[in-house]
Formats: C-alpha cells, structure tokens, sequence
C-alpha cells in the first residue's frame, strides 16, 4: 500500500513539475489568489450567450487579431463576432452612452503581452477602467468561430493580455480571460 501511495505521489510531482505552466492560483497555503479567481474551470472558456445577470448587450463588434497558421510561417488575420456586456460593478446605462464611441472593429495589436497583475490592479485602481464582459455572438461561423474563441481565451490564461488602441491619446481596451467568468474581459481605458 505504501508503495503505491509513494508511486502516486510521485507521479503527482512530476506532473506538476513536468506539465507546463500551472493554472492554479492556489497559493503555497492552499488559499486562492483574489487576483487571479479560482482555479480555471475545467471545462474551459464559456462559448455560449452571456448569463442573465450579465446585462443587457451595449457593445457588438468584430475582434480580429493575428496567427501564425501557416508552414512557411506566413499570418492569418481571423475574427469574431462579439457581444459587451457590462460587468455587475458597471452602471450598464452610463456605459451604453461610452460605448457608442467605441469602433466596431477592434484589431489586437501586436503578440500578447505578460501581465504583472500587481501593477495592472494598481492602474485600474487609479484610472477605473470600464469592464465588460465579451462573448461570442453567432454570425454563421459555428464550430470555427467557438474553436476560435476558445484560443484566445486559453492563450490568455497564463498571465498574458492583448491590447486594442481606439485613438491616438490612448484610448483603447486590455484583453483579458476571466477565469471567473470563464469569458473574454475587456479593460476599457
């Protein structure tokens, strides 16, 4: 029995060691990190509409950003559809009346970035960003758009964020997975 136990064990080291980067955000007493949310959901990023609590939609656009897809290392551009929501702290109407400036096409620039959670929660708390939450809305691009969707969520899960400039003076919107909700999070600055 004890080497089996010893076996287990072992074999539970070397997953943790040897699996990549964690998704836990346990820290080493077992507590979870306010900052990070629980553990991701196994069942991984929410493809379907936005929960009822969520709110009414005050924003729908196109998100596209760029991938590396093909063998000889050329881009792809790709996109989705997506729905804003505002998020339960949000006054959804006041955020309806901002949302009319935002552009309906917002293009990722760059690679995704890391994030230094410390720093970003210090930025939100000096400048309270809007948040909202962003699903997939259905166009017709079925099983593509959700495996699309599903992607960059899941490439945003260790600590990375993608960034949209709207203006010249800064404006723009911090893409972030919500591992709460499960969803695509929008920082809007």
């Amino acid at each position: 029995m004890k080497a089996q136990q010893a076996q287990q064990a072992q074999q539970q080291l070397h997953t943790q060691n040897f699996s990549g980067p964690s998704t836990s955000t346990s820290t080493s007493g077992g507590m979870v990190n306010p900052m990070l949310g629980p553990a991701l959901n196994p069942n991984g990023p929410n493809v379907g509409p936005a929960h009822p609590s969520e709110g009414p939609m005050i924003w729908q656009g196109t998100l596209n950003w760029t991938v590396g897809t093909k063998p000889n290392g050329q881009e792809e551009t790709v996109s989705i559809r997506l729905g804003g929501h505002a998020s339960p702290a949000q006054n959804a109407n006041e955020l309806r009346i901002v949302a009319e400036s935002w552009p309906k096409v917002w293009r990722m620039m760059g690679s995704l970035r890391s994030t230094n959670l410390h720093e970003l929660s210090a930025h939100t708390t000096i400048n309270k960003p809007h948040g909202l939450s962003l699903h997939l809305i259905s166009n017709g691009g079925g099983k593509r758009d959700e495996d699309l969707y599903v992607k960059i969520c899941e490439s945003m899960i260790n600590n990375t964020f993608g960034v949209v400039i709207f203006d010249e003076i800064g404006h723009g919107v911090v893409l972030l997975y919500n591992r709460t909700m499960r969803t695509l999070f929008g920082l809007v600055f």
